[in-house]
């Protein structure tokens, strides 16, 4: 859970959602009551009641009643301002945390993209390197048959350099079995 530290306070992403719903709803509320007592005062839709609240006015009451309107509009306006512009930096507060979470995201997979690469061009070089060892084994191997054949000097030589080059293929299948185990073991360690 990503958290907005301000001083002490700690506003996680629950937190500024409902705070976002609550200044919604309010805002909501207090412009449907404004509109609400605006209709009810201006129109005659409501018929008798509108003359029971307000009586029979005559139009120099009625415009007067609308400037005092005018007047508690414009308070409602620039209370409802705030609230609308809280709500803009919440909204604006919440999007930085998503994106900064997504950029975190996107580091973990750069950064395991990576790694994963640099495993894998090192085990193409050792595969490479054990390739080219078999190959020169299976050469050195041929000269010592033919070597040995006609009983030269130089096959204890050859069998040595065999013995070198099988000794440097098994290390490399060590070194390549012991990585596969690290990573089967970090693997199961993310996997946890």
């Amino acid at each position: 859970m990503q958290t907005v530290r301000t001083g002490a306070v700690a506003w996680s992403r629950e937190d500024l959602i409902r705070a976002a719903k609550a200044i919604m709803k309010i805002a909501g509320w207090s412009l449907a009551l404004v509109w609400g007592a605006y209709l009810a005062r201006f129109t005659s839709a409501l018929g008798p009641i509108h003359t029971f609240l307000f009586g029979t006015e005559t139009p120099e009451q009625i415009l007067n009643a609308r400037a005092a309107w005018g007047q508690f509009g414009d308070f409602v306006g620039g209370t409802l301002n705030p609230m609308v512009s809280l709500l803009a930096l919440v909204g604006l507060v919440f999007t930085i945390l998503l994106q900064q979470e997504a950029m975190m995201l996107s580091k973990k997979d750069t950064e395991a993209s990576q790694k994963a690469l640099s495993n894998q061009t090192r085990l193409s070089l050792e595969t490479a390197k054990l390739q080219s060892l078999a190959a020169a084994l299976e050469v050195i191997t041929e000269m010592h048959h033919q070597a040995v054949a006609i009983n030269s000097i130089s096959a204890i030589d050859l069998l040595k350099q065999k013995e070198a080059i099988a000794g440097q293929i098994l290390e490399i299948n060590e070194r390549l079995t012991r990585q596969a185990q690290v990573e089967d073991q970090e693997a199961q360690t993310e996997i946890s």
